[in-house]
């Protein structure tokens, strides 16, 4: 085999067949061996990674999503706060029109 991705001074225990990376067995321990576990991977029903990491790598990204979503920040101003000023706010009042549909 080849030298893990994130140690190179270690043999790689296991094999990613869709980036084709190696990976010590600290990673894998780690479950930091599935490279991008939201994407779609062809090799995910016959992956030892992915059965050795499944639970894992769900509960990560369950944390991720509540954590976007209770620390998410809204991208605009309140539209209380937008200026008529058509410089600044080239909406203008439309803006206010359509909150209070």
């Amino acid at each position: 085999m080849t030298s893990c991705r994130f140690h190179p001074d270690r043999r790689a225990v296991i094999w990613c067949e869709k980036f084709e990376y190696g990976y010590c067995q600290e990673c894998v321990n780690a479950c930091m061996a599935c490279t991008d576990p939201a994407l779609y991977c062809r090799h995910r029903t016959a992956c030892i990674i992915w059965e050795l990491c499944r639970r894992e790598i769900k509960r990560r990204r369950q944390h991720d999503v509540n954590a976007d979503v209770t620390g998410a920040k809204p991208c605009c101003p309140p539209l209380e706060e937008l200026s008529d000023d058509p410089f600044e706010n080239p909406l203008g009042t439309a803006a206010r029109s359509v909150q209070s549909l």
